[in-house]
Formats: C-alpha cells, sequence, structure tokens
C-alpha cells in the first residue's frame, strides 16, 4: 500500500484534524513518509546592491511621480477656485 492508499483510508476512517498524526505515523512505519517540500521559500540570497543606471531610473521615476501628483494637485486646486469664484 502507498502513502495514497493510507491518506485515503485515514480519511475514510478518522475525518478529523486528528488524522494527519496518524497519517504521519502511519506512514513512517510503512516507510513510505518520505514527503520533500522543496527549498525553503524565506530562504533567499541578499539583494544585490544597486547599480548606478538603475539607480537613476529609480529616481527619474520617483520625480516623474512627485510631479505628476502635485500637478494634479494644482488642477484640483484651480477647478476649486473656478467653481467658487463664479458662484457667486
Amino acid at each position: 500500500m502507498g502513502l495514497y492508499g493510507i491518506i485515503a483510508d485515514l480519511r475514510r476512517e478518522h475525518p478529523t484534524p486528528t488524522a494527519m498524526q496518524e497519517l504521519v505515523e502511519r506512514a513512517r512505519q510503512e516507510g513510505v513518509y518520505d514527503l520533500d517540500y522543496g527549498p525553503d521559500p524565506y530562504d533567499k540570497p541578499p539583494p544585490e546592491p544597486l547599480d548606478e543606471a538603475t539607480a537613476g531610473i529609480g529616481a527619474i521615476l520617483a520625480i516623474s511621480s512627485v510631479v505628476g501628483i502635485a500637478l494634479a494637485v494644482l488642477a484640483v486646486i484651480a477647478g476649486l477656485n473656478a467653481i467658487f469664484s463664479s458662484g457667486g
């Protein structure tokens, strides 16, 4: 009997959270507990330092974003000023 057969049997016999503990114990007894979860996803290499070109592109994007937000704020202020000055 393989691991999937043991899992199917236990799910039919014990549909509870404790079935997982019984599953691991039974799989070890049968010699089929060889689950490999792969490498740890949180074990990453440190980030590489930024080169000058990448930092420059990032700076240009940040500056253009700030300029865009400033222009949007000025447009809203000008629009509200026009609305309130013509209402009267």
